[in-house]
C-alpha cells in the first residue's frame, strides 16, 4: 500500500506558525533560532473557526490545502535533517527541539546528534526499499525538488573528502552551503507558501541523492565509533 501511494498527491501539510531564522542568525546563537509568527497564527485561528481543523493546513495560492505525494512527505523530514549535517560529527541540533534520546522528557537537545544520524541512515534504507528498482520519474513540488537537487550538488562537491578526509574548514564550508540551501527553501516557503508548480525528478537522480546521503552519513557513523564499539 505504501508503494502504491508514493505518487498519489493526497497528503497535506500542517501550517505551524513558527519561523526558523536565517542561517547567519542560527550561527550567532544556535539556542535561539525560532520566531513565532503571531499574525500567521491569528489567520490560522480565524480559518479554523470557519473551516475546522482544515483551517490550520498549509494552503496554495488558490486557498486550497497544498497537496503532496507520500514520497514528498517522506523526503521533507530527511532533507531538513540533511540540511544540518556536519561531516564526521552528526546532525546539528539548532532548532530548540527535543531529539530522539530526550523526546520522552521534552529536553531540548544541543550540540550534534549521532543518534539522529543513525536514524537517518536507517530511514534512507527504508525509502530506497520503497522505491525499489522502478525507473519511473517522480512528481514533486518544484520548491521541494529544487532543495533536494541543491543539496545533492553540495554532497557531490565534497565527495572526494570521503577519501581524503575533512579539515575543520571543509566541515564549516559544507555545513554553511547546506544551511544556505535550507534557508533559501524556508524563505520562499514563508513568503509564498509551497506553491502550485510541480516538476519531475528522474528515479535515478533521486536514488543518487539518497545514496550520497547514506554514504556520507555512514562515513560519519564510522568516524564516531570508538574502539569499544560505542
Amino acid at each position: 500500500q505504501l508503494k502504491a501511494r508514493l505518487r498519489e498527491a493526497r497528503f497535506v501539510y500542517a501550517h505551524v506558525p513558527y519561523r526558523i531564522r536565517p542561517f547567519e542568525k542560527i550561527l550567532e546563537n544556535p539556542r535561539a533560532t525560532i520566531d513565532y509568527d503571531a499574525e500567521a497564527a491569528e489567520r490560522l485561528e480565524a480559518l479554523s473557526r470557519r473551516l475546522g481543523s482544515d483551517g490550520k493546513l498549509l494552503r496554495d495560492a488558490k486557498g486550497e490545502p497544498a497537496r503532496a505525494t507520500l514520497l514528498e512527505k517522506l523526503l521533507i523530514p530527511l532533507a531538513s535533517k540533511a540540511a544540518n549535517f556536519i561531516p564526521d560529527a552528526g546532525i546539528w541540533m539548532n532548532t530548540q527541539r527535543p531529539e530522539w534520546n530526550d523526546a520522552n522528557n521534552a529536553l531540548v537537545g544541543y550540540g550534534v546528534s549521532v543518534v539522529t544520524l543513525c536514524y537517518c541512515y536507517r530511514y534512507i534504507d527504508f525509502i530506497l526499499g520503497l522505491l525499489g528498482p522502478d525507473e519511473c520519474s517522480h512528481e514533486l513540488n518544484t520548491m521541494t525538488l529544487e532543495q533536494i537537487s541543491d543539496q545533492a550538488k553540495v554532497f557531490d562537491a565534497y565527495r572526494d573528502r570521503l577519501q581524503n578526509g575533512f579539515s575543520d574548514a571543509d566541515r564549516f564550508r559544507m555545513m554553511t552551503e547546506l544551511g544556505r540551501v535550507a534557508e533559501r527553501f524556508r524563505s520562499r516557503l514563508y513568503a509564498e507558501g509551497l506553491g502550485e508548480n510541480r516538476s519531475w525528478m528522474a528515479a535515478g537522480e533521486l536514488r543518487s541523492y539518497l545514496k550520497a546521503l547514506r554514504t556520507f552519513m555512514g562515513a560519519s557513523i564510522d568516524a564516531n565509533r570508538r574502539t569499544d564499539d560505542l
